[in-house]
């Protein structure tokens, strides 16, 4: 399977106030990729989208510690991927706590699924 990775966002914050020029990027991130479904018992491709979180410490303008986590195929819908991922950044979200608070639109979004092969029942009818 084949993941599609594009940077929606990216902020970078000073991690102290020390001379020891510390930061932190965060970048946020839209997976896109293609799930397989059976339908009518052919596989059908759907298109799938998760969220990725990677914050690089730097000192001196040199990583020195990379932390990543992500959710793969959340949903079926881009834009709910990319609306959820914007509200993370602008409340700084670090991949430690992505689980914690992306998990339950997860869990909720899952029907997503049933909801894209109801879509694809339609067409072919």
């Amino acid at each position: 399977m084949i993941v599609k990775s594009i940077e929606l966002y990216k902020a970078g914050i000073r991690i102290d106030e020390s001379p020891s020029n510390r930061q932190a990027v965060y970048r946020y991130i839209l997976l896109e990729c293609e799930k397989e479904i059976e339908y009518l018992g052919k596989l059908m491709k759907v298109p799938c989208y998760g969220i990725s979180i990677v914050r690089e410490d730097l000192k001196d303008g040199e990583v020195y510690l990379t932390e990543v986590d992500c959710i793969e195929n959340m949903t079926t819908f881009k834009y709910k991927a990319a609306q959820l991922l914007k509200k993370l950044y602008i409340n700084l979200v670090s991949p430690i706590h992505l689980v914690d608070i992306a998990g339950c639109f997860a869990d909720e979004w899952v029907a997503d699924f049933e909801q894209r092969k109801n879509i694809i029942e339609t067409m072919v009818e």
